[in-house]
C-alpha cells in the first residue's frame, strides 16, 4: 500500500512534463524495484529531468552497445543513459548513476550518488538531481590518463601540443584524441568511467643496418685457420736443408715465425668466437613484464623471432 502510494505522488508530480528537449535518453536501467509501477515512476522522473515525455518511455537497456543503437536510430551525436540499483530489505538504498555518453555508447560525463534509506519520492528527486548535474555540466569530465611508450621512449604530443617527454601523465577531457609518440600517430578516446586510463603507444623503430663488422667472426676465424696452418708448416720445416744437395751447407730457421703465425691464428680464433656468442647474445629473445596502472600487467619481448 505504501509503495502504491508513493508512485502515484511521482506520477503527479511527473505528469506535467515538458516536450522532448535537450539530449534524448539513450536507455534507463532500473534494477531491484520493488514492482513495475515503481521503476516505471523512476523512469518517469528521469525522462522529467531531461527534458523529455513520460509517454516516451526509454529502453530498459543501458549498455554501450543499445545506448549505440538508440542514437544510430535517433541520428543523435550523443545521449543520456541511467542506471538506477535498489537493494535493501525495504528496497530503502538506491545507486544513482547518470551518463552523457557519444554515438557509440562511450561516456563523456558521469554523475553518481548513493540515496540510503529514502523513499522512492526522495529517489525520485535524487535521480532528477543527478541527470540534471550530468545534464548541466560546463564541459566533459576531465580525465586522469598515463601514456607511455615502448619499446624505447619518445616525445609525446597530444592534440598538436608541444611534445612532452614520455612517460607522461596528467589529466584530458573525456572524448577522442590524438596521440603522437616519434613516428607514429595514434587516435585514442578517453571515456569517463571514474577510473584513471593508462594508454601504451608502440613506438616504430627504426632498425639500424647491420654494418660490414658482422662479418668480423667469419674473417677473424679464416685469419687463423690460415695462420695457424701456415704457423704449423713453418714448425715442421724448421731445421730442413735448404737445397736438394746433401750435403747443403744452409738449412731452414723457420720455429720462431712458425711459433708466431701459431699464436696468432690462435688469438685470431679465440676472437672470432668471442665476436660470434656476443653477437647470437644480442639476438636472443628477451621477455619482460611490467606492471600497468589498472593493476594488470604487460608482457614485452625484445628481440629476433
Amino acid at each position: 500500500m505504501r509503495i502504491g502510494v508513493l508512485w502515484s505522488a511521482v506520477v503527479l508530480a511527473v505528469s506535467a512534463a515538458p516536450a522532448l528537449a535537450g539530449l534524448p535518453v539513450a536507455g534507463v536501467s532500473v534494477d531491484g524495484a520493488p514492482s513495475v509501477e515503481a521503476a516505471a515512476a523512476l523512469t518517469d522522473s528521469v525522462v522529467s529531468a531531461a527534458g523529455g515525455d513520460a509517454k516516451l518511455a526509454p529502453g530498459t537497456c543501458a549498455t554501450p552497445q543499445c545506448a549505440a543503437t538508440v542514437l544510430a536510430g535517433l541520428g543523435a551525436p550523443r545521449g543520456l543513459v541511467v542506471t538506477i540499483a535498489v537493494t535493501g530489505e525495504f528496497h530503502d538504498r538506491f545507486a544513482l548513476t547518470a551518463t552523457v555518453v557519444d554515438d557509440q555508447g562511450r561516456a563523456l560525463r558521469r554523475r553518481s550518488e548513493a540515496c540510503e534509506t529514502c523513499t522512492m519520492a526522495e529517489a525520485a528527486t535524487k535521480a532528477r538531481a543527478v541527470v540534471t548535474a550530468a545534464l548541466d555540466a560546463a564541459d566533459d569530465d576531465p580525465v586522469a590518463v598515463a601514456i607511455t611508450t615502448t619499446p624505447v621512449a619518445a616525445p609525446i604530443a597530444i592534440d598538436c601540443a608541444a611534445p612532452v617527454p614520455s612517460p607522461w601523465s596528467g589529466t584530458l577531457t573525456a572524448g577522442p584524441h590524438t596521440v603522437v609518440a616519434g613516428a607514429t600517430t595514434r587516435e585514442v578516446f578517453v571515456e569517463a568511467t571514474g577510473d584513471a586510463v593508462a594508454i601504451d603507444v608502440a613506438v616504430a623503430v627504426k632498425a639500424r643496418p647491420r654494418s660490414l663488422l658482422r662479418y668480423a667472426p667469419y674473417a677473424l676465424a679464416g685469419g687463423g685457420v690460415i695462420a695457424v696452418g701456415a704457423g704449423a708448416y713453418l714448425i715442421a720445416v724448421d731445421g730442413d736443408p735448404t737445397c736438394a744437395h746433401p750435403t747443403c751447407p744452409e738449412v731452414r730457421a723457420t720455429s720462431t715465425g712458425g711459433w708466431l703465425l701459431t699464436g696468432v691464428g690462435v688469438v685470431a680464433l679465440g676472437a672470432a668466437g668471442y665476436l660470434y656468442w656476443r653477437d647470437r647474445r644480442a639476438d636472443r629473445p628477451m621477455l619482460a613484464v611490467m606492471p600497468t596502472l589498472d593493476g594488470g600487467a604487460t608482457a614485452l619481448a625484445v628481440g629476433r623471432f
